[in-house]
């Protein structure tokens, strides 16, 4: 490569990778809803089954629904934060390549004058040149940025939370989307906010951040 090609940054991935991901993603989340179609339809098998084995079975079979629901969910929204974060690879990667061809004809034209010349071309292309390398580095520094939400829409695609069961066996600690009985009170608080009357309570009262609308 040449002196003005080399200022040039490397994309942090391949967007084919990340494309391929998708797909795979796209797949579980199908094997996964049809699991729930046949876990749903398992009661039916044995519809004279009665007594407290029959009743532990219903129990147990609907938490793996349940599981199987999320799961599904879950990998719905993680595909599509991938799919997300491949586009913008593709675009990075295609503004990269964009910069390399611009430098390398910076390059061509220092190549093709003399050698006693090429300090003075050099010192002329420069300003041009900066202003290639600066549009890659950004481009590259927004594609970073991506990728941080794109990380954090997988945590919460993937449920990375706390487990902390209550008496009944659910979850305290999975995170949900705000009802309005939420809403009203976190508005009520935010206008009565006092740090002495702030109480952490206990893992569980975490719920997953949405607008605070009206």
């Amino acid at each position: 490569m040449g002196e003005f090609e080399d200022c040039i940054g490397e994309v942090p991935g391949r967007s084919s990778s990340l494309f391929a991901l998708y797909t795979d993603l796209s797949k579980m989340e199908t094997k996964l809803e049809l699991t729930g179609v046949h876990l749903r339809h398992l009661p039916s098998k044995a519809d004279s089954w009665r007594g407290a084995a029959a009743n532990a079975f219903e129990v147990a079979l609907k938490n793996e629904v349940k599981q199987a629901q999320r799961l599904e969910s879950g990998a719905d929204k993680a595909a599509d934060a991938i799919l997300k974060y491949a586009h913008a690879m593709q675009s990075t990667e295609k503004e990269i390549s964009s910069a390399r061809a611009q430098m390398r004809a910076l390059d061509r034209q220092v190549d093709a004058v003399a050698d006693d010349e090429r300090e003075k071309k050099v010192d002329e292309l420069t300003p041009r040149a900066q202003s290639i390398a600066r549009g890659a580095k950004q481009a590259i520094n927004d594609l970073h940025r991506a990728g941080e939400v794109c990380a954090a829409e997988l945590r919460a695609a993937l449920h990375l939370e706390a487990v902390e069961p209550n008496k009944e066996g659910n979850n305290k600690g999975e995170l949900h989307v705000l009802d309005r009985r939420d809403v009203d009170r976190v508005n009520a608080e935010l206008e009565q906010m006092d740090f002495r009357s702030v109480s952490q309570g206990e893992i569980g009262d975490c719920i997953c951040w949405q607008p605070l609308w009206r």
